[in-house]
């Protein structure tokens, strides 16, 4: 058993160290390619998050509490790759044999589970099309509603800045079969059907692969242990003000409460024991439940965007928040250790939230809710039954 955790531990270092030659990073992309193929936009970001005054920093979970720091994001960039590949279940972009990270969101494991034998042999596999200008959103989380809006949807700014300089717009690669939100939320974008395939192939070429920067601060310890992967906030509020700019939020009648409680009744983990006990305390308070699979994309950005306080288990639902008003508060229902996050933290922090969160009793993957800890957070904010 303890020959299984060396391996588990050593075996990634061993691959990364073994791919490290046949990678490029995002400076690596940059110094290669001619420099009328990189186009800069926007401003350097710098970034400094903190913990909100009411939260005791002892207690702060480690996971959290080593994300309180600046950061200095850079500019973003969109680059233009000519005579590429993609290739394998999550389209890896390789060109002049190398690995492009930012077509896997720049992390390492994600490139792990990206079909590298494919990769690495791509020789042997026969090219099934050869296509002109494409940008490809495809990864191994891109069907995740989180990673979509932050690691994918953000891009499309770049694309926009791409079209600017007289490039013709590319053919967007999305995942097979994308769900009701994903077509959605491109079409407030300007992307319909005809805009994208659905990549469902093993290895193509590309004349020209149009990359957008991931709109992150990406830092991999030196042990390999701990990533650290930043949010940029102008990328946030672009992609709210796109989306934005595209419903006419005047028009929908206003919600009876601004007080909302999501709810995970529907999903397999991070429920809620003492969900109607909970529910029935913050129904006190104004507070109505609302289960996010049953709304359309457009209707969950009108709910957030008249909110007030949410309240919350962990979960992709939580990234309506960048839907938000300025000063909302969120309150975020934690539960197992290992669905101890700072997604949300540091996405509130970045869009001007007051963040809280509070740690549950937990039973495997589900939670239960201390009514007394939750009403004392929400006490701070005015908010009594």
């Amino acid at each position: 058993m303890q020959l299984q955790s060396v391996f588990k531990s050593y075996f990634p270092r061993l691959v990364r160290l073994f791919l490290k030659p046949l990678v490029w990073g995002r400076k690596k992309l940059i110094f290669s390619l001619p420099h009328d193929a990189v186009w800069e936009f926007g401003e350097d970001e710098v970034v400094k998050i903190n913990l909100h005054p009411h939260i005791e920093q002892s207690a702060v979970p480690e996971v959290i509490d080593r994300y309180c720091r600046s950061y200095h994001l850079g500019k973003a960039f969109v680059c233009e790759v000519q005579n590429a590949e993609l290739v394998g279940r999550n389209a890896v972009g390789v060109t002049q044999g190398h690995i492009l990270m930012e077509t896997v969101v720049g992390r390492w494991f994600v490139l792990e589970k990206s079909d590298l034998p494919k990769v690495l042999f791509r020789q042997v596999l026969p090219i099934e099309d050869e296509l002109d200008t494409v940008c490809s959103l495809v990864n191994d989380w891109s069907r995740n509603y989180f990673h979509w809006m932050t690691e994918c949807l953000t891009r499309l700014e770049g694309l926009e800045v791409y079209q600017d300089k007289g490039n013709p717009k590319p053919k967007l690669m999305v995942n097979t079969r994308p769900s009701a939100w994903q077509v959605e939320s491109l079409g407030l974008l300007g992307y319909q059907p005809e805009d994208w395939i659905e990549w469902q192939m093993d290895r193509v070429k590309v004349k020209n692969l149009v990359i957008p920067s991931i709109r992150r601060y990406q830092e991999l310890s030196s042990a390999g242990a701990k990533f650290t992967d930043v949010m940029s906030p102008a990328a946030c509020q672009w992609l709210r003000k796109r989306i934005f700019a595209s419903l006419n939020l005047e028009q929908h009648q206003i919600q009876p409460s601004k007080r909302v409680f999501i709810s995970r009744a529907r999903a397999t983990s991070r429920r809620i024991f003492n969900e109607a006990e909970v529910m029935q305390h913050l129904a006190a308070c104004g507070f109505r439940s609302y289960i996010l699979e049953e709304m359309t994309f457009s209707e969950q950005v009108k709910l957030f965007a008249e909110t007030e306080i949410v309240v919350a288990p962990h979960g992709a639902g939580l990234t309506n928040i960048m839907f938000c008003p300025e000063k909302t508060v969120v309150v975020e229902l934690f539960g197992p250790p290992h669905y101890i996050r700072p997604d949300y933290f540091q996405l509130a922090h970045n869009l001007g939230l007051q963040y809280e969160y509070l740690l549950c009793i937990y039973q495997e993957y589900d939670l239960q809710v201390d009514i007394n800890s939750l009403s004392q957070i929400l006490r701070r904010y005015g908010v009594a039954s």
